[in-house]
């Protein structure tokens, strides 16, 4: 069924683009058939028998396709999805980091926009994302990742606060030992390290609207949900077990069985 639902929302967001592809996330109505998709993804996902497996293999099949087309709608409706996913299965952030690694062209390393999406969106785990840029720098120390770094280092840092310069601690150390004293990477490196730190977790923003932002309390309701029908058939479970002793004892007679009530009955005052 959720495979069936994010099927549905790409075809959707095709149809969409169809139309007008310079629209986002943001421009689009409330009413869409894309976000009435957007709602059902938090709810199907938690009513499934193994939450954390669904919303893992879901979240892999949405990352997988982030990456295949560079219009803005089509790759804020998956980061979007992403959000619902790690608002349900915590843990996401760090998988969608490890995944990161394993991408398979510099291409989708060095998309500027979706790494910043997904940093923005709070879906990159640090400083696991740190240590794997400094590898990738040492590896690879070619003008083109040195370009994504410091692209990544100013814009989130600098222009954008959505990260302090502690957060990119192993990057910044490797730039520093590549970069030269005056040229343009020593300047920015200079620039970047000498932005105040402070609490930033809510200048970053989610893709998400407030309207769709609820899903934290959807899956607290559905535990609540969940820890109220375990204690009904405990209960229940209790009852018969009591009924069946009296039966075997014989000495109180057996409960109406019309009488479905779990309460205790009321004492009558004489």
């Amino acid at each position: 069924k959720l495979g069936a639902m994010i099927s549905a929302l790409d075809q959707a967001v095709s149809r969409q683009i169809s139309t007008n592809s310079t629209l986002n996330l943001a421009g689009i109505s409330p009413d869409s058939e894309i976000y009435n998709l957007l709602k059902q993804i938090s709810p199907t996902v938690q009513s499934a028998a193994s939450v954390g497996e669904v919303a893992l293999s879901c979240g892999q099949r949405v990352f997988t396709h982030l990456y295949d087309s560079d219009v803005l709608l089509f790759q804020e409706v998956h980061v979007a999805v992403l959000e619902i996913l790690s608002d349900i299965y915590r843990k996401l952030p760090r998988e969608l980091t490890n995944w990161m690694s394993y991408l398979d062209s510099d291409e989708k390393k060095f998309n500027r926009v979706v790494t910043l999406g997904l940093i923005r969106s709070m879906l990159i785990s640090f400083p696991e994302y740190d240590v794997q840029l400094a590898k990738l720098i040492m590896e690879q120390k070619s003008r083109a990742v040195v370009e994504f770094s410091v692209y990544i280092l100013r814009t989130c840092i600098v222009d954008r606060r959505y990260l302090n310069a502690t957060d990119f601690k192993e990057t910044i150390g490797v730039l520093s030992k590549v970069a030269k004293p005056n040229d343009e990477l020593w300047k920015i490196l200079e620039e970047v390290k000498k932005v105040p730190g402070k609490e930033l977790e809510k200048s970053r923003r989610r893709i998400l609207p407030s309207s769709l932002s609820s899903h934290r309390f959807q899956r607290n309701n559905w535990r609540s949900f969940q820890s109220c029908q375990t204690q009904r058939r405990t209960l229940e479970n209790s009852g018969r077990s009591q009924e069946s002793s009296r039966k075997r004892i014989g000495k109180i007679p057996p409960q109406n069985p019309a009488v479905k009530s779990i309460e205790p009955p009321i004492s009558k005052k004489q």
